[in-house]
């Protein structure tokens, strides 16, 4: 990825950069959010047998529950809690040094945040979360599109 410079004083330069974080921040939510849901999806199946949260009787936990189910979601959990506090570690050691990209431990800690956030998949309705993240998502990609659109004059806003 090439290397960019933005000169703070020039309008058109920043507005620029402020697209840029925008973009990447829009496909880091989609990329979390495909892999939450995608990931929810197969724990519930795992441990409740059904993709449908709305039918599970969460009083009665102890006969619905699949030991094999819930011990895997608890290992993903901790594995992708670990992984998460030592890759925000490593995206600001990275950027700080700045010789190489952003990129890939930023898709990395994006594909361990929605391991991380499977486990709301699996207890809270994924109709919520998934309006959540649409909605969420979807300012950042509109931010980024009048960002990529008026090409560095952002006056009229």
């Amino acid at each position: 990825m090439a290397a960019f410079t933005y000169d703070v004083t020039d309008k058109r330069s920043v507005n620029s950069l402020v697209g840029r974080v925008y973009g990447y921040m829009f496909i880091g939510l989609l990329l979390t959010a495909a892999i939450a849901f995608g990931i929810g999806m197969l724990f519930n199946l795992m441990i409740f047998g059904t993709l449908n949260t709305a039918n599970i009787d969460y009083s009665d936990i102890n006969t619905n529950l699949s030991a094999a189910g819930a011990t895997a979601l608890l290992a993903t959990l901790i594995i992708s809690g670990i992984g998460v506090i030592a890759m925000s570690i490593v995206v600001n050691i990275v950027f700080v040094r700045g010789r190489h990209s952003v990129l890939v431990p930023a898709l990395i800690y994006c594909i361990l945040m929605g391991l991380l956030l499977s486990s709301l998949v699996v207890f809270v309705p994924w109709e919520i979360l998934g309006i959540t993240f649409a909605i969420t998502a979807g300012m950042f990609g509109i931010m980024f599109l009048i960002s990529y659109l008026s090409k560095g004059s952002l006056n009229f806003y």
